[in-house]
């Protein structure tokens, strides 16, 4: 709190930003942060749905009152721990962690992190890092960021529109209204194909079709 204050006084003209990983006191931090947010790291797990079920616990703990920005992992998690299998984010695994925050509420994201990408397995050290490597790992995730850069006035600026979801749906789903059109988002947090079906919110159809992987 004495933080908190201080940086306010010194600092009136920018949020305070505080990232936790401990989901189960994040509303003690309410009174003393401007925006949120928490650092799921799901890759290397057995799926990517820590993002989803994160981002929804710090949206509510804000109350709407407060910004959400998430922190999505670029990071391999071999380079913290000896005994940890290498598994560097691919472009597909960086782009649906982005998805996933931003249809659960997320406005904002802050990669984690850019020193660590040039590493391939633990120790940190010139010994393991891998320049080839960081170069390929940097190109995806400049695509993936040129990407959601496109959609950044929806998510600031655009409306959100209910989507009716079946109870089972194995797949993140979430609809944005801006500038008279409507953006579905769309991500599947698992390794394996998933299916989901839903009508259009009323008032709706398909102009056009694009879709990718």
């Amino acid at each position: 709190e004495k933080m908190y204050t201080q940086i306010k006084q010194l600092d009136p003209n920018h949020p305070a930003y505080q990232v936790l990983y401990q989901i189960g006191i994040l509303e003690k931090y309410f009174d003393v942060t401007d925006v949120l947010g928490t650092d799921p790291y799901p890759v290397g797990s057995a799926d990517l749905t820590k993002t989803s079920s994160n981002t929804q616990i710090t949206m509510a703990s804000t109350h709407g009152a407060k910004g959400v920005w998430m922190v999505p992992q670029l990071m391999d998690w071999a380079v913290y721990h000896e005994d940890r299998t290498p598994h560097p984010p691919s472009l597909d695994e960086m782009r649906n962690q982005s998805y996933q925050a931003i249809i659960n509420g997320a406005t904002g994201l802050i990669f984690y992190s850019y020193y660590d990408m040039m590493y391939e397995k633990y120790p940190r050290g010139d010994s393991t890092k891998n320049m080839v490597l960081f170069n390929k790992r940097w190109a995806d995730a400049s695509s993936m960021a040129h990407e959601i850069d496109g959609i950044i006035p929806a998510v600031l600026h655009g409306s959100k529109v209910p989507l009716a979801l079946p109870a089972n749906a194995q797949i993140e789903a979430g609809a944005l209204q801006y500038n008279n059109e409507l953006l579905i988002m769309l991500a599947n947090p698992y390794y394996q194909e998933e299916k989901i079906t839903f009508a259009l919110p009323a008032g709706w159809k398909i102009k056009d079709a694009d879709q990718g992987e």
